[in-house]
């Protein structure tokens, strides 16, 4: 983000739709996931650089998809 902070896939959807309210947070966070798998990354970088930033980018991903899992478990146990 332009201020240097690191955001979760979670924080950043908030962020955007703080700014964007019409759009609902599920599509938020299906538009965020499409960008980052798009693989961008700046021309300068090596392969071995594409290939981490690749890494990184999936794990961060898997964990957030984990994380969703979990949470929508513990919350259909909840309203069961």
């Amino acid at each position: 983000w332009d201020v240097g902070k690191r955001l979760s896939i979670d924080e950043s959807v908030q962020r955007i739709h703080a700014d964007y309210p019409e759009f609902p947070l599920a599509l938020i966070e299906t538009q965020l996931i499409g960008w980052l798998e798009m693989e961008f990354a700046p021309e300068s970088y090596s392969q071995e650089q594409l290939h981490e930033l690749d890494r990184l980018t999936e794990q961060w991903i898997d964990d957030h998809n984990r994380e969703r899992k979990v949470w929508c478990n513990s919350m259909r146990t909840q309203h069961s």
